[in-house]
């Protein structure tokens, strides 16, 4: 009964923080409303009502299009007289988002006189012969919006965003790509979508879509049986999955660390324990700031702070090197306290053998995993994978404690088992979900973490190995 309880609020927790989105007023067609009207973005800004939504800015008939590749311009003025005296022969003024800006499809190098570039999205892959409008909009969405209950949509033409603040994230059936604050993105004609806002801050950015001038400029993702995907189903739930879970496993091996040492570190009054060395308290309250730490670093990704993620990285070379300069001198202390402590060493040689070695063993993987995470740092897929597989190696000591302090709460010991199963094998299924088989980092750490866990079977078996680890002074 304890164990279930305890595992509904594991789940309950999980789902709380995954499912933090706005609510948004929607219609029948799942779609959003902007606030006290009936239409999305299709509504004409001038009819707006209040600040957060999506409205049309400019509708533009362009005609035919020339050959060649083409590109959305953005450039800003001072004033809107300003603005049109810079028209080109593709060109839109729209104000919008306390800006006065100049919109331009055109060729790559086409510049207007004036005024401030800000970006330049393309190339925009368009018919020849075929008519073209471009529909300019603006939006401003809550954090947390997911575009029409995720149900998603298409566009008969490219679709493109340049965001002011915020970010967003759009799914397609070639993957998940995202957009920060000063950044764009680029949706190629036809395929099926669905968009989300990323991070705390209030999403603003203009958007264009080209679209063919004899179709609607948005569809619903299966309103043409001859589309390409057109059964396609977003899986808004696998960017949560990318979002949460290097933080919900950060948090998971805090856990450990806690609930592992509860009754000879955090919480030492509440139990009846022997004294410990002063050392043992500082390797104590130095793995447990290297957990903190990883749960830091992983919420920082999650909210898509990666500069800050990268200045405080630097924080982490440093409590890394400490943990393993303490870890060192608690590997090398622990025969001769245990001896201290009135246990026959000898005739426990073959137990005590097997934790030293399968601690050096820990802390050699974890100093190689953490090396080679910051080797790899800009290679996000490595990086994440090699830092928590190096925390999960040095992990073991919290959780062989588990059971015990489960027990001294009047709880099943058989919890631990379920926080291991978790730490090994939610990896794999991470790779599954996001990717469709396991990623090779995974299988080479998991095979590495468990590597260090069996081979001291075999090792403290060997006579002179024992002895050395027995000499110990």
């Amino acid at each position: 009964m304890q164990t279930s309880s305890l595992t509904r609020l594991l789940v309950v927790a999980v789902v709380g923080v995954s499912g933090i989105v706005a609510a948004q007023d929607r219609g029948s067609d799942g779609r959003a409303r902007n606030p006290g009207l009936s239409g999305w973005c299709e509504t004409p800004v001038a009819d707006r009502k209040a600040e957060p939504g999506c409205y049309t800015t400019a509708i533009t008939e362009l005609g035919v299009l020339p050959r060649g590749p083409l590109y959305w311009h953005l450039d800003t003025f001072r004033d809107r007289a300003a603005a049109e005296a810079n028209r080109g022969a593709r060109s839109t003024v729209v104000d919008g988002l306390g800006r006065h800006w100049l919109f331009t499809i055109a060729e790559q190098g086409w510049r207007p006189s004036a005024g401030e570039r800000v970006a330049i999205i393309g190339p925009l892959v368009v018919d020849q012969a075929v008519r073209y409008t471009a529909h300019y909009m603006e939006t401003v969405i809550p954090a947390g919006f997911q575009d029409g209950k995720g149900a998603g949509h298409r566009h008969p033409g490219p679709e493109a965003w340049f965001v002011l603040s915020g970010g967003q994230c759009l799914e397609t059936p070639n993957g998940v790509m995202t957009a920060q604050a000063g950044q764009s993105m680029l949706a190629a004609d036809g395929w099926p979508m669905t968009i989300s806002s990323l991070g705390s801050d209030t999403r603003r950015a203009v958007v264009l879509i080209l679209h063919r001038s004899d179709e609607p400029s948005v569809m619903a993702i299966d309103a043409k049986a001859d589309a390409p995907h057109a059964h396609w189903q977003p899986q808004g739930w696998r960017v949560l999955v990318r979002k949460w879970y290097f933080l919900a496993m950060s948090l998971l091996l805090v856990a450990h660390v806690v609930i592992g040492f509860a009754r000879t570190l955090f919480f030492r009054p509440w139990f009846d324990v022997p004294s410990i060395p002063t050392y043992l308290f500082v390797h104590g309250a130095i793995l447990a700031t290297w957990y903190v730490w990883l749960c830091l670093q992983s919420a920082l990704v999650a909210a898509h702070r990666t500069d800050l993620h990268r200045r405080v990285g630097v924080v982490g070379v440093l409590v890394a090197t400490a943990v393993v300069a303490v870890s060192l001198v608690t590997v090398l202390n622990f025969i001769p306290r245990t001896r201290q402590t009135g246990v026959d060493v000898e005739a426990a040689s073959v137990t005590l053998v097997q934790l030293v070695i399968a601690s050096a063993l820990a802390l050699t993987s974890f100093a190689g995993l953490v090396t080679l995470a910051v080797v790899h740092r800009r290679c996000p897929p490595l990086h994440k994978r090699l830092m928590l597989f190096a925390s999960i190696a040095i992990i073991g000591p919290a959780g062989s404690r588990m059971p015990a302090t489960f027990g001294a709460l009047g709880l099943s010991p058989a919890i631990a088992l379920f926080f291991l199963v978790i730490l090994l094998a939610s990896p794999i299924v991470y790779d599954l979900l996001e990717r469709g088989r396991p990623h090779l980092v995974t299988v080479i750490c998991l095979m590495v973490v468990i590597g260090s866990a069996l081979l001291p079977l075999a090792a403290s078996r060997n006579e002179s190995l024992r002895a050395f680890v027995l000499g110990l002074r």
